[in-house]
């Protein structure tokens, strides 16, 4: 098995499992994210049931991008190994599921084009519209950014927007701030808010959306990465536009312009902001779209009849009546 994989590995839980599995009888066996994937071997030793991986990111993407930035020359060379084990290990483990659900169409597509049989079905995350109902607020314009800080995609697009994008804003609306929601903030983002005024840093939090709902806009600066996209489809519930980078942003079937704002260098990207910051009309009529959006097709629900659908699939035979709320469930509490 691959080391970045591994490295999650609990003999303590694959014992547990065995146990459970062993006693009890399951149709499906949800796997969140490929770090789980090593529990595979005794899944299949000791029951009947259909695995299907929920892919919360194309895991080899993210590390071939974080070795392309690399610019130690002892670092990079090992980081493109490790990143060739990965796509090897992660494109195998298709094969050895019975059921893969992708986050984005892109990333099913990306999955198909290696040739697996194994049915790849795309199931977004889903969100409640009605727990993210806050007005716009006034004063100060505020921008939020929202993900694990002790991820490096994260770092990284926290410092590119501090150090890059956000001189360029502060020439024309000095009075912007910008709370960073996550946790573990790494060293160089604490760092970031000791030097650099008006940079608020949570580290966890119990709710989000109070920190949500004080701000003027979300912002996803994610130059390396991939994924769930969660922060963006939160911020388009609460009626917050989003402006990001096409990376922050792949995947999703979003058209730049009208539900979000989409820019890659840090001239446009200020650019687009200001522009919302300007026009307030235009700021609202974008999170409305997006807000509206989100309720049509990430409203749990809708998500609710395509997981069905996908896990059916998988088990080829009749689940259990309480199997598919009882994985919704599930999947509604991680979000």
């Amino acid at each position: 098995d691959n080391y970045n994989v591994s490295r999650f590995f609990s003999p303590d839980l694959d014992i547990r499992l065995s146990r459970l599995l062993s006693k009890e009888r399951f149709d499906i066996v949800q796997l969140e994210s490929l770090f789980m994937t090593p529990y595979i071997p005794n899944i299949r030793r000791y029951s009947k049931a259909r695995i299907v991986l929920r892919s919360h990111n194309l895991e080899h993407v993210l590390q071939e991008r974080i070795a392309t930035g690399e610019r130690h020359f002892l670092k990079k060379p090992y980081r493109m190994f490790l990143a060739k084990q990965l796509k090897d290990y992660e494109l195998s483990v298709l094969d050895r599921v019975d059921g893969v659900a992708a986050i984005t169409p892109a990333d099913a597509e990306h999955y198909k084009a290696h040739g697996t049989r194994t049915p790849i079905h795309t199931i977004p995350f889903g969100v409640d519209p009605a727990e993210y109902e806050e007005p716009m607020p006034d004063g100060a314009p505020t921008f939020f950014h929202l993900g694990s800080m002790d991820w490096l995609p994260n770092e990284d697009a926290v410092v590119y927007f501090v150090r890059e994008i956000l001189p360029e804003i502060r020439k024309v609306e000095p009075r912007v701030t910008l709370s960073v929601i996550g946790r573990n903030p790494t060293p160089a983002v604490r760092h970031l808010a000791a030097e650099v005024p008006g940079i608020e840093v949570t580290g966890r939090v119990d709710d989000i959306r109070p920190h949500l709902a004080r701000a003027s806009l979300a912002v996803v600066p994610l130059r390396i990465g991939g994924g769930t996209r969660l922060k963006i489809y939160e911020a388009m519930a609460m009626g917050r536009p989003v402006v990001s980078t096409s990376v922050g942003a792949e995947g999703l079937p979003l058209v730049a312009g009208r539900d979000l704002e989409i820019a890659d260098d840090p001239r446009a990207f200020a650019s687009r902001v200001l522009s919302l910051l300007s026009d307030p009309a235009a700021r609202q009529q974008m999170a409305d779209v997006a807000r509206r959006l989100v309720a049509e097709r990430y409203d749990w629900p809708a998500v609710a009849g395509t997981l069905e659908e996908a896990l059916h699939a998988a088990a080829a035979r009749s689940l259990a009546p309480a199997v598919v709320p009882q994985l919704l469930g599930e999947m509604r509490s991680r979000s």
